[in-house]
C-alpha cells in the first residue's frame, strides 16, 4: 500500500489488514478527565493493532506567529489520532465502532482545529478551516505554480478559489 492513503487513514483492505483513522481535533490542553477516557478506550480497544497518537504542540512551534509559516497550527496543545486496525473481516464493525465512540466521549474535550496530515481522505471539509489565517496567502501561491491544480491528490487548496484573480488555464 502506498503511504498517501495509508496517511490519509482511508478504510484499506490491502494486504489482509484493515484500518481506519479518525482525526478529532487538537486539544488546547489533556485535561484529566480527557486523559482518564483515553485509558478507557485502550482498556476496551478490540485489536491490539489499534491506538491512540497524541501529538504535543509545546516549546519552540508555539513560539513561531501563525503567519510565518503555512503551518497555521501554532497556539500551545496537543493534536489527538486514533487509529483503529485488525486482521479479520469480521471485526469491521466493532473496530470503526471502537475509534467513533472514541471520538465522541473525547469530543468536549477537543478545540475546531486539526492537523491536516491526519484527516481522513473522505472529510469533505474545505482545507480554508485548516489553514486559518493563512489560506488565501496559499490560494495566491497555487494559482501561481500549479494554476491548472496537478497536485491536487491531498487536501487540496483549489486555486480557483480565492479572490487573487481567475484561474490560469
Amino acid at each position: 500500500m502506498s503511504w498517501v492513503p495509508a496517511a490519509a487513514g482511508v478504510f484499506s483492505r490491502s494486504g489482509g489488514l484493515h484500518a481506519i483513522s479518525i482525526a478529532p481535533a487538537r486539544a488546547p490542553e489533556m485535561s484529566d478527565t480527557a486523559l482518564q477516557i483515553m485509558v478507557d478506550a485502550l482498556e476496551r480497544c478490540p485489536s491490539g493493532m489499534s491506538g491512540l497518537s497524541i501529538v504535543p504542540y509545546l516549546g519552540a512551534v508555539t513560539r513561531v506567529d501563525t503567519t510565518a509559516t503555512a503551518f497555521a497550527h501554532r497556539a500551545p496543545g496537543y493534536s489527538l489520532l486514533i487509529v483503529s486496525q485488525w486482521q479479520d473481516p469480521a471485526d469491521t464493525d466493532l473496530n470503526i465502532a471502537w475509534a467513533k465512540e472514541t471520538f465522541e466521549q473525547l469530543r468536549p474535550y477537543l478545540g475546531g482545529r486539526q492537523y491536516l496530515n491526519n484527516l481522513p481522505a473522505d472529510d469533505g471539509r474545505i482545507s480554508r478551516d485548516l489553514w486559518g489565517a493563512n489560506y488565501e496567502r496559499l490560494v495566491a501561491v497555487k494559482q501561481r505554480y500549479d494554476p491548472d491544480n496537478t497536485f491536487r491528490l491531498n487536501h487540496n487548496i483549489d486555486p480557483a478559489d480565492g479572490h487573487h484573480g481567475p484561474r490560469s488555464s
